[in-house]
């Protein structure tokens, strides 16, 4: 029985080509699959960056504002505290409306005056103006709030 058996070649060869065919559509078919996955992790892998991003920079920002409201709270006791001390002690803080230079001084008086060497005049006196009767440019200080 065998023996009458006679291959057909074409038929072998289409066989072949065919299942050839079918391999390749298999092989392209997973790379293609492949890619779409590499494809898929790589946009979740970019989505989850910029979620970290997002979460980093609300971090950041919620830190900055923390910081600044501390550091305003602090700023605020300081002032108050050097304004505590300057009341108790009969002194004001006055700052030079030209230089913007502050100066520490007496606050007993509702004129301070002073001069370019840093020399102060202290008057109550609202028509007083030294300058003109030395040889000093006076500049009237003005109070300010301790810093």
């Amino acid at each position: 029985m065998f023996e009458s058996y006679k291959q057909n070649d074409q038929w072998a060869q289409r066989l072949s080509a065919d299942m050839e065919r079918k391999g390749q559509q298999v092989i392209d078919a997973n790379k293609a699959s492949g890619a779409a996955i590499l494809k898929q992790g790589e946009e979740a892998q970019n989505a989850r960056n910029r979620q970290q991003k997002a979460f980093n920079d609300q971090q950041k920002s919620s830190f900055a504002a923390s910081q600044a409201a501390d550091k305003a709270k602090m700023d605020a006791m300081h002032s108050g505290a050097l304004q505590t001390e300057q009341m108790s002690l009969n002194q004001g803080t006055y700052v030079d409306p030209k230089t913007g230079k502050t100066t520490v001084t007496t606050n007993q008086y509702n004129h301070v005056w002073q001069a370019g060497d840093g020399t102060t005049l202290h008057t109550n006196d609202v028509t007083y103006d030294p300058n003109g009767r030395d040889n000093q440019t006076w500049t009237e200080l003005q109070v300010t709030i301790p810093k």
